[in-house]
This record gives structure tokens, sequence and C-alpha cells, in this order.
């Protein structure tokens, strides 16, 4: 990609054409850097949160919004794990590592699903800001 930061301000600035959270999911499922269930996912994610934005007779409690964060299982399916190498007369030796935890809550509720998912897309996301290949998530 150019480094072209005044263009890319523009682009995605709030009336660029990469200014909607729709338009940044969409661009970053074409351009190859997640798959279709978490394009899918993530788009799930933009419509409940636009639910909750522009609603006053939303909750959690409501069943489209139940519906949905059952839907949203990704998080589940995946773990990012941080492992510490120690290199050694050129053998790499592996020591204990981190797992991330995405759970907030009871992740049997709405509440907890949709949370979970929000938080492991946010630290999966940032990670792939800095590797620009993609992962299969």
């Amino acid at each position: 990609m150019k480094d072209d930061k005044k263009l890319l301000d523009k682009m995605f600035a709030s009336s660029g054409v990469l200014g909607t959270f729709s338009a940044k999911i969409n661009i970053g499922y074409l351009i190859n850097i997640y798959s279709q269930p978490t394009w899918k996912e993530l788009d799930t994610i933009r419509d409940i949160r636009n639910d909750f934005a522009h609603k006053l007779d939303v909750s959690y409690d409501t069943q489209s919004v139940k519906d949905r964060c059952a839907s949203l299982i990704q998080w589940q399916k995946w773990k990012i794990t941080f492992t510490a190498v120690k290199e050694t007369d050129s053998v790499e030796e592996e020591k204990a590592g981190l797992t991330l935890d995405f759970t907030v809550g009871d992740p049997t509720t709405p509440y907890g699903r949709f949370q979970s998912a929000r938080r492991y897309y946010i630290a999966v996301l940032s990670l792939l800001t800095n590797r620009p290949h993609q992962l299969e998530i």
C-alpha cells in the first residue's frame, strides 16, 4: 500500500469512501484480510451496534438481538496464544505462553456473547494491522 497519509486520512474520514464501519468491514474482506465467516460476524456486530445506537426500544432481550448474538461463534473457535521462544545453539525452544481470554461475563447470554466477540475482533484486527498477511480467522 502507498504511504500517503493525507490521502488515507481523506479516505478514512467520516465523510470519505471508507468512513463508515460497513465500508471498512467490506474492504477488509475484499482485499482478503479475513475470511467470509469473519466478514459476516463483523457485519453482525455492526448491525447490532446500529440497533442500539438508533433504536429506543432495543435491548439484549429483543429476540432479533438474541438471535444475532447467538450467531457470533468465531471468538470461541479461535485462540490467540503468545509463546516465548528462546534460541540456543540454533535450536528454538518454546517456553510457556500466554493465551488471551475474551470472555466477558456469562457467554451464554446475548450480552456476554456480543461483548466477547467484540473483544476478540478488536484484538485480532489490532494484530492484523501490524501483520499484512492473511490469517484464516
